[in-house]
């Protein structure tokens, strides 16, 4: 299914930028770890904030979603447009895709740099 057309038949006024959250009047926030920091006093991973925060993002998951659900990722990356050829690809979902036939499906779309007006000459978003 293309992103774009399923946006628009199910949430016509949303735009995928930054903030997507505070485009709508209801929302769900989860506060993940309770008043655990993640670092340390000596500024080292505190790694049972990771264990607590993992447990619970794995347990929101397989509540929200069936085994046969279709799920949409949206990643914002943010490119130097003079430095275009320099940047490789990020491989963003390709190590944690087990069909990687999927990554043929990947859609691309670039919009305007959405921060500081002045760096938008050099910068954009994918």
């Amino acid at each position: 299914m293309n992103i774009g057309n399923y946006l628009k038949v199910r949430f016509s006024t949303l735009e995928l930028v930054p903030s997507i959250y505070y485009q709508w009047d209801i929302g769900i926030h989860f506060s993940l770890g309770g008043d655990i920091y993640q670092l340390r006093e000596n500024n080292e991973l505190n790694f049972e904030c990771f264990q607590l925060v993992y447990k619970q993002i794995y347990t929101l998951f397989n509540e929200l979603f069936e085994q046969n659900d279709d799920l949409f990722f949206v990643t914002n990356v943010y490119k130097h447009k003079t430095k275009e050829k320099l940047i490789r690809k990020l491989k963003v979902y390709k190590p944690f895709l087990k069909d990687k036939s999927h990554l043929n499906e990947i859609q691309v779309k670039t919009y305007p740099y959405p921060f500081e007006l002045d760096d938008a000459d050099e910068y954009e978003m994918q």
